[in-house]
């Protein structure tokens, strides 16, 4: 459970109306910039190797496990609740990979995840009740997978390819991404919080935090 006065806790209604608003702006704006990176439905060509999009986005290691690059953020600054300043929006194209996940973690602010690419991502979430459960981000629709999905300011959240190679995304954060709102979970810290979730801590957690 999170304490009350835990700074990675959700607020209140005219915190949730603010995360609204920008979302739903943001999602416009990303929506449009997506197009440069989704490759041509009409194409015949095979689906692209992690590699081609590893040169083409100039992705790097990311602290937390996979690949990323920073997309694009606003120009515009606000204060959150807390009095901080942050960006209205920030967004990354980050790949998670078989043998990379994106490790547990935990975020202030709200962060959707676009699927562009390759194979199903699981996403695996520990909410502000302590319940544990997973949404599978995907182009099978028809399979229950869907094409985007919000991870709540608060929640403990990692992602893996559990069936395949790799999985293209996009990371948007509202308000936008600071290294003060974000901080990687270790195995002993989780497992003394959660130790029913035992042998997915052990799976999506870092023994160590990578230096």
């Amino acid at each position: 459970m999170f304490a009350k006065n835990n700074k990675f806790m959700c607020r209140g209604p005219k915190a949730v109306l603010q995360r609204v608003t920008f979302v739903s702006i943001f999602v416009i704006v990303f929506m449009i910039s997506a197009g440069n990176v989704m490759p041509n439905s009409n194409s015949s060509r095979p689906r692209e190797s992690r590699e081609f999009w590893m040169e083409k986005l100039g992705l790097e290691p990311h602290p937390e496990g996979g690949y990323f690059r920073y997309a694009f953020g606003s120009d515009i600054y606000r204060k959150t609740a807390s009095g901080a300043e942050r960006k209205n929006y920030s967004g990354i194209y980050f790949m998670v990979t078989h043998d990379s996940p994106s490790h547990f973690h935990q975020m202030i602010s709200d962060e959707i995840w676009y699927y562009h690419s390759g194979d199903p991502l699981m996403m695996h979430v520990i909410d502000e009740t302590g319940a544990y459960r997973t949404v599978r981000l995907g182009p099978n629709v028809e399979h229950g997978e869907v094409l985007s999905v919000v991870m709540r300011g608060g929640w403990i959240f990692g992602a893996s390819v559990d069936s395949g190679d790799y999985t293209l995304v996009s990371c948007a954060v509202v308000p936008g991404f600071d290294d003060a709102d974000y901080r990687i979970l270790t195995q002993s810290e989780l497992l003394g919080k959660y130790p029913q979730y035992r042998d997915i801590i052990l799976k999506m957690a870092y023994q160590n935090l990578p230096k």
